[in-house]
């Protein structure tokens, strides 16, 4: 039998144990009160019994909900129940690509234009379950005449970003892969891989998923060793005040040099590049901590002549609470990617025109 089924198991029959072995326990305090007063221990015993027996109750409910109900991921998949979700809602055609359809990767279909999505969970749709409702999918089914392509791994950067573009399709290909209207669709994490620090955070992330027996067996008790350390782990707590930072000195310079040079090299492939930033959902809101990462990017993309849609103003006004997929998941959920997909269409219909 699974452990997870022995621990479900056990957390059944403690109340019911404790139940019992409560029921008999009075019935005795109740005899032996006709003979003597009860002693004080004796009372203290009861309402430990009492208590233990609640107590069994509410984690019975606690790991049937995290078990049965919950249908949630994390942030960072830390968890068996955001596990379980990627098990059921993530298929992946025969390009190892979260989608529901099947790739051409040769050239650009004659009459076509082809939209190739680059991108890391944003894109993939971490935390929607049915990816139809994911932006990319919202876009091909907004424009049938585009060949959408969505090369998207939850966890990349722009340092596998890049290396996909400029070295896996090439080679996947054996170089007859079109390019056309190639949209790097930017999170503000994507500089991570290169920000001092960073690494020994990764390491601590890592260690998050690391269980004990309890949250192996149990869904409740790995629930709850997950909160217990993004509440009190202070470098995982300090992850955006690093993204935040990163958009000055020599990281910035450095990622300038790896953005110019993915641009180089789509445009001499025969493409265009073109580049979709996402805020920080979770903190939208007047005190929003990162315009100025967005406006050195929008510098930057201005600059070196690459069309830029920024959709931290397509998101001015609205509630964080509204557009992420949960308290304990910061991607953008289906309302956002609605947003954001008419926001790109408009976008990238104006654009394909020029």
């Amino acid at each position: 039998m699974p452990a997870e089924d022995v621990a479900l198991a056990v957390f059944i029959a403690l109340p019911i144990l404790l139940g019992l072995a409560a029921r008999a326990f009075f019935r005795r305090v109740r005899a032996a009160r006709a003979i003597a007063p009860t002693p004080r221990r004796t009372l203290v015993a009861g309402n430990l019994l009492v208590l233990a027996f609640l107590v069994s109750i509410l984690m019975l409910a606690g790991e049937c909900w995290c078990r049965f109900v919950y249908d949630s991921p994390d942030s960072f998949n830390a968890t068996r129940a955001s596990a379980r979700w990627f098990e059921r809602h993530y298929r992946k055609n025969s390009d190892s690509f979260r989608d529901d359809v099947e790739y051409d990767l040769g050239p650009v279909p004659a009459g076509r234009r082809r939209v190739t999505f680059i991108g890391d969970s944003f894109t993939a749709g971490h935390g929607v379950p049915d990816v139809a409702d994911r932006f990319a999918n919202r876009i091909r089914a907004a424009r049938p005449g585009w060949d959408i392509h969505v090369f998207a791994i939850d966890g990349w950067d722009t340092g596998a970003e890049s290396d996909f573009v400029t070295q896996h399709i090439p080679e996947f290909t054996k170089g007859r892969y079109g390019f056309d209207e190639v949209v790097l669709v930017y999170c503000l994490n994507d500089i991570c891989d290169i920000v001092p620090g960073i690494g020994e955070l990764d390491a601590r992330i890592q260690k998050a998923h690391e269980k004990g027996v309890l949250a192996r067996s149990s869904y409740l008790f790995d629930m709850l060793r997950f909160l217990w350390i993004v509440s009190t782990d202070d470098e995982i707590r300090g992850y955006f005040p690093k993204v935040e930072s990163a958009y000055t000195g020599a990281v910035w310079d450095a990622q300038k040099v790896r953005l110019r040079a993915l641009r180089d090299f789509v445009t001499s492939h025969g493409g265009r590049l073109s580049v979709v930033t996402w805020p920080m959902l979770h903190r939208l809101g007047d005190d929003y901590p990162f315009r100025e990462a967005h406006r050195s990017l929008d510098a930057f993309w201005q600059a070196e002549g690459v069309p830029h849609l920024d959709l931290l103003d397509t998101f001015a006004g609205r509630s964080a609470g509204a557009l992420v997929v949960g308290r304990f998941d910061a991607h953008p959920n289906e309302e956002a990617h609605r947003v954001a997909s008419e926001a790109m269409v408009r976008w990238l219909d104006a654009e394909m025109r020029r």
